[in-house]
């Protein structure tokens, strides 16, 4: 209301001014969009300069990067998981795992109803900023299922089920949509929802019993944010606190998880916070991508059919007359042709899926959606514009490749168009990918810490991938035990397909050419590892395939 009428003033009264400013701006806007990239791709010592930068800014006691306010930054996560898989560098791996743990054991995280909130006030993950957003509970889930993959902690499996209980339970719509996200204030006080006293948690489950839970959680008389209220968090991991207490863990920790639902239930009587309920396409691509991964690293279809149910969902509410995705629904309505995020993400959900399912209709559509992305979406120089041509907007379409609070179209496009090639065998949607990361490699060599998810990208790109192909009937026990084998581990350079027998074999083939050839077993299972269409022997067991993908370091 103060900057409007200071505004129209200046429209009134220095109009010439003003519009020659714009025009300036609209200039600086387009000149951002110039290829500043180079012949070649950038090479491994990129990856090195971006892990030197992150290790340098690494908070060495409470995790993550920076000070306060600290963000989650998940894709610096993915990235560092990658190098730590690439390079056998065993201190990137260990800022991921203290990363992870000290979020879970933080007020970031929800200790009662589950789900991250948008990020922490302080460097030590205690107080947050209490709004919670599905991108952050999609790429944090990631995070942790990478991470399980990666070292077998079961903790980090129990942190990626503890969100897509708070998904599916508080942001999934009937119609199979995800919520955008939940307010961090209730009754005009930020984070009023969420936080307790000594003596509101006494009321619900007793003198003795609320001392200890309190004392678990870190609720003091003198609290630890406003008015005396606590955040609730961890201060000590659980075997700790139990030993300290002469206390068998697993005595304590059903005694917690008893008088976590309680102080749930009673924490559900309060006012909510409001629910933003519109559905987004690009957010929602990537709640149904950690939901296809989460089903298939945890062995759980039902994080599967709810990723199904969204996409169907998108494809039935979110879909124009001609194809054109719609960026968002709400109220029965959707409106505004999606922008290249949109495309990208829920192509990247899409690919997740028919790897956790095996459904080719999953891969046909994230193949037909990347081909329009390329179509709506070419800019110049390599790079890919935000807006689509057929969009109207008059601004410049250039999008940047930053990696902020969500990965940048980009820099998903860039992984799905290699992925995509390289499983279909297009070279030039691989040479298309290729692209996106050379013009934008001026923006990776001065700030790569500032673009991990491009890196990523970047890291499948230098390889060495490789296609396994599991062929057999839809739905045998061999053929799942042999995808368990690739699912469960940390392989971020294997592409999983699978060519099953009869009709479905012809209609997969259609989609993945080279895989015609490759014959099936009657009641059992083949798995061919292959480079570039150049195929190792077959395997036919699940232990044999292990060996093969430990010996071939993928």
């Amino acid at each position: 209301m103060e900057l409007l009428p200071r505004l129209a003033s200046l429209w009134r009264e220095r109009r010439e001014q003003v519009a020659e400013m714009g025009e300036k701006l609209l200039q600086a806007l387009a000149a951002q969009g110039r290829d500043e990239g180079g012949e070649a791709l950038p090479g491994p010592e990129l990856l090195d300069a971006a892990y030197r930068l992150l290790r340098d800014s690494y908070d060495g006691q409470y995790g993550g990067f920076g000070g306060a306010p600290k963000f989650p930054l998940p894709h610096r996560l993915f990235f560092l998981l990658r190098y730590w898989k690439r390079r056998g560098e065993a201190e990137a791996l260990q800022m991921v795992v203290q990363t992870l743990k000290a979020m879970l054991r933080g007020g970031i995280f929800d200790q009662l109803g589950y789900g991250f909130h948008r990020y922490s006030t302080d460097a030590r993950w205690l107080v947050p900023h209490f709004e919670k957003m599905l991108y952050d509970q999609a790429l944090l889930a990631m995070a942790y299922l990478e991470a399980y993959q990666a070292t077998g902690d079961e903790e980090f499996a129990a942190a990626a089920r503890a969100v897509f209980t708070y998904l599916l339970r508080d942001l999934r719509l009937p119609e199979g949509g995800f919520c955008a996200a939940e307010d961090a204030d209730t009754e005009g006080e930020e984070g009023l929802f969420y936080l307790w006293t000594p003596a509101e948690i006494a009321a619900v489950l007793g003198e003795g019993r609320g001392r200890l839970v309190a004392e678990y959680f870190g609720v003091s008389e003198r609290g630890n944010f406003e008015k005396g209220r606590s955040v609730l968090h961890r201060p000590q991991g659980h075997e700790q606190f139990a030993a300290m207490r002469g206390m068998d863990p697993a005595a304590l920790q059903g005694l917690i998880d008893d008088a976590r639902e309680r102080l749930r239930e009673a924490r559900d009587r309060r006012e909510r916070p409001f629910r933003d309920d519109k559905i987004l396409a690009a957010w929602n691509g990537l709640a149904i991508a950690v939901l296809a991964r989460g089903a298939a690293v945890l062995g759980e279809t039902r994080y599967a059919e709810a990723a199904a149910g969204a996409a169907a969902f998108i494809k039935e509410k979110m879909v124009a007359s001609g194809g054109r995705l719609l960026r968002r629904y709400r109220g029965g309505e959707a409106a505004i042709p999606a922008y290249l995020d949109d495309y990208a993400c829920l192509a990247w959900g899409l690919l997740e899926l028919y790897r956790a399912t095996f459904d080719a209709a999953h891969l046909r559509w994230a193949l037909a959606l990347s081909e329009s992305m390329l179509q709506l979406f070419e800019g110049t120089g390599g790079a890919l514009r935000y807006a689509g041509r057929d969009s109207g907007e008059d601004l410049p379409g250039y999008a940047g490749a930053y990696d902020g609070a969500i990965p940048s179209g980009n820099s998903v496009a860039a992984l799905i168009l290699l992925q995509l090639g390289r499983l279909t065998g297009r070279q030039e949607w691989w040479e298309r990918g290729e692209r996106i990361i050379r013009a934008f490699s001026g923006d990776l060599q001065r700030s790569p810490s500032a673009h991990t998810f491009m890196l990523a990208a970047l890291d499948f790109a230098l390889g060495p991938s490789a296609e396994l192909v599991i062929a057999g009937e839809s739905g045998s026990a061999a053929v799942e035990e042999m995808a368990a084998v690739v699912r469960r581990s940390f392989h971020p350079h294997v592409l999983l397909l699978f060519h099953p027998s009869g009709s479905e074999g012809k209609e997969m083939a259609a989609l993945v050419p080279f895989i015609r050839s490759m014959d099936t077993l009657r009641g059992g299972a083949v798995a061919y590892l292959c480079r570039g269409r150049s195929c190792l022997a077959p395997v036919s067991d699940a232990a044999a395939l292990e060996a093969l993908l430990k010996k071939e370091n993928l």
